[in-house]
């Protein structure tokens, strides 16, 4: 994930010192990075751990990078990247959930109904 997220800064910056692009460029690679980190962070996970399915990601704190990202970008100093970085971090987020909603083993039940209706913690988790 660094490793593919420093590629993508080092094309960016090379892009810009030859004049190449300018904000769209800056634009088009926001875009390349939320859409990279969101892949990471709701997808498929690279190491198989029993258990641990797409669902079950959307209930922690994994969002926090793409905030952490979206905060970053506030060092570039402009409204307009901080606002289009904002748009396309909360549509990146958004699509990665649609996809989990989509999948066939997504029950959308809330886990207090779950826990109201007498399943235990472990039942309500899954």
């Amino acid at each position: 994930m660094i490793f593919a997220l420093a590629v993508l800064s080092a094309i960016s910056y090379r892009l810009v010192r030859r004049g190449i692009g300018g904000k769209w460029n800056v634009a088009l690679f926001v875009v390349f990075d939320a859409a990279l980190l969101a892949y990471l962070l709701i997808g498929p996970a690279p190491f198989f751990v029993e258990g641990w399915t797409p669902q079950l990601k959307l209930r922690f704190l994994h969002f926090l990078p793409l905030g952490i990202f979206l905060t970053s970008m506030a060092f570039s100093y402009s409204p307009g990247v901080v606002i289009w970085t904002a748009t396309v971090v909360a549509a990146a987020w958004s699509v990665g959930v649609l996809w989990v909603l989509g999948l066939p083993d997504t029950k959308i039940e809330n886990s207090r109904t779950a826990m109201d209706s007498g399943a235990s913690p472990v039942q309500a988790i899954r």
